[in-house]
């Protein structure tokens, strides 16, 4: 995702979210405010608005940042992202989006329903990629790429 975006000329700035990818952060220690605050860190830094892009989880983390940072937002994309309603948790959505199909859920919960994971099989980025090429390449702006990035 990011390589096409710069190739275009757009400047991309990916990180990892706390708990995420290379940081070493133990998830068990994480929370949707340290990711805010991480993201809130790097908005702070930009001179102007951006765009920002979340995908799957970072849709929470963007809306939340745009709400503690509108004045640093142009515009949020949403992509393959959640996007919550008031007070909605991230396992709320997941938990509704499972009750409305029976095709085969992304997130797996624990028998206990305290934590979820990623159904491994089911993880595609091809569609992501499609839609990044169809709607964000056509532009010239400055991105933040939220990425959740599994490790």
């Amino acid at each position: 995702m990011i390589l096409p975006l710069e190739e275009v000329g757009h400047r991309v700035i990916a990180f990892d979210l706390p708990g995420h990818g290379m940081d070493k952060t133990p998830v068990t220690d994480v929370t949707l405010n340290d990711f805010t605050d991480r993201l809130c860190g790097i908005l702070d830094s930009e001179n102007g608005k951006v765009i920002l892009i979340g995908h799957s989880m970072a849709g929470l983390v963007i809306t939340q940042a745009a709400e503690f940072r509108p004045q640093k937002i142009q515009t949020l994309v949403y992509l393959c992202a959640y996007i919550p309603k008031n007070n909605q948790s991230l396992i709320q959505i997941a938990q509704s989006e499972k009750k409305e199909t029976d095709e085969p859920s992304l997130v797996i919960f624990s028998e206990d329903q305290t934590y979820m994971a990623l159904n491994d099989e089911l993880i595609k980025y091809s569609f992501m990629v499609i839609v990044l090429k169809k709607t964000l390449l056509r532009q010239k702006r400055n991105y933040v790429l939220s990425l959740y990035r599994l490790s």
